[in-house]
């Protein structure tokens, strides 16, 4: 039985305990929602599939993350373009850069509840989405590529989110 709390990202893992007996090789089948999945829940094969014979990447991943990236990515690339950019990149994910890096992402930690202490004070409902995806992305430059890209200063904090009405939780209360 799956939890009903439990994270999307952990579901395909919990599935996988189902299939205890298997060889850690299934098919997930959600049409009409996407095509079917192979979920691999072996360390081994994922290694087979991903790093020895050099499966492509699955061209759903595309539409999910071109927007995020700009274009074509590391997320997206096959092959030798792959490799390349895994090369450059992998240093800023060596355990102890990171360990040595903590107090540049403490600092921005620190930056980002600031944002949302000011969103917050203002009493209004907002999307954590786009500040959650700047302070990601913000991360993952400072630690890969030694850049501060300063993801906040253009954020319009005091302006309301689009298609979000103001929310007064003291009106909920009394209907």
């Amino acid at each position: 039985m799956i939890p009903s709390d439990i994270a999307r990202p952990d579901i395909f893992a919990a599935l996988s305990d189902d299939f205890s007996e298997s060889d850690s090789l299934f098919y997930i089948d959600l049409w009409p929602f996407i095509p079917p999945l192979l979920l691999v829940s072996s360390p081994s094969y994922a290694v087979q599939a991903c790093q020895a014979n050099e499966l492509g990447k699955p061209d759903a991943l595309i539409p999910f993350l071109r927007p995020i990236s700009g274009g074509d990515s590391l997320f997206t690339s096959n092959s030798d373009e792959s490799k390349r950019g895994r090369s450059l990149f992998s240093p800023g994910f060596n355990s102890s850069y990171i360990l040595n890096q903590a107090r540049h992402v403490v600092h921005e930690a620190e930056i980002f509840v600031e944002v949302l202490h000011q969103y917050a004070k203002q009493g209004r409902m907002f999307q954590l989405k786009e500040a959650t995806l700047r302070y990601t992305i913000d991360i993952s430059g400072l630690m890969t590529m030694y850049v501060e890209s300063n993801p906040f200063d253009d954020l319009e904090i005091n302006e309301p989110v689009p298609g979000i009405q103001d929310f007064n939780v003291n009106e909920v209360i009394t209907r």
